[in-house]
């Protein structure tokens, strides 16, 4: 599952204001003593985080957080970067609340809890989180640390869908197609099909070969269908 990471290099920059040192000079040809000196900028940003987050410092809690997380700075320890993202979390920190959704969900630095990670998830989702709107569709949907319940799922698919999250949009169509938390309304599912498969979403694409080829909510058009299942085929051989 996708973390959120954002501020590193905003942190790596503050780090050269503050300390008084260039730390982003012309690159030295040495390889070497370039990845030397990048450690010592996260080095130092790791240090200057860790001082304001014991603060109390929200955004420094996430940021250290995001550190410990992809070991920048200092050894990754996933339970440390929990620690953090939860004193953010509590305090309203939307991507720590989201990312602790996802170490929940994953297992990674605690035990691997679908109703912890629902939790988090709700109150990234609230605050208008769009892949923790969809995360939290996708654990209902399945009903995976909570009661399976589709018409909450729609609920959560749909706010993600309308931001233009992908993976909703697909989901969204499909509930849609087959009458899942919400009546029947191929229309409706063509709608949200096109709107993913036009982002270049493997599985919207073949939906949509399928609802042309079989004449599901448009005439039935082979031409259109070909179309379709040929953007499908393209975007698998490029994704992998």
């Amino acid at each position: 599952m996708k973390k959120f990471f954002v501020g590193i290099i905003f942190i790596l920059l503050a780090g050269a204001v503050v300390l008084g040192v260039n730390h982003f000079e012309q690159p030295d040809s040495n390889e070497d003593a370039k990845e030397s000196n990048l450690d010592k900028d996260f080095s130092n940003a790791f240090e200057m985080t860790k001082v304001l987050a014991e603060k109390g410092n929200t955004t420094s809690q996430f940021e250290l957080g995001v550190m410990y997380d992809g070991g920048e700075g200092v050894a990754q320890d996933f339970k440390e970067a929990a620690k953090w993202y939860r004193k953010a979390g509590e305090k309203g920190h939307v991507s720590s609340q989201y990312n602790l959704g996802v170490m929940y969900q994953d297992g990674e630095g605690v035990a691997r809890d679908c109703k912890e990670a629902a939790k988090w998830y709700q109150k990234a989702a609230e605050q208008g989180h769009a892949v923790a709107q969809n995360n939290l569709g996708v654990l209902y949907y399945e009903g995976e640390g909570i009661a399976r319940d589709h018409k909450k799922a729609f609920k959560w698919f749909r706010k993600a869908a309308e931001q233009g999250n992908i993976a909703s949009q697909f989901q969204l169509a499909y509930m849609y197609d087959e009458g899942e938390g919400v009546a029947q309304d191929f229309k409706e599912a063509l709608k949200w099909y096109h709107k993913a498969a036009e982002q270049g979403y493997a599985l919207s694409q073949l939906a949509l070969g399928t609802m042309y080829e079989q004449g599901r909510g448009v005439p039935k058009d082979k031409n259109k269908a070909a179309k379709w299942y040929r953007k499908a085929i393209e975007q698998r051989s490029v994704q992998n």
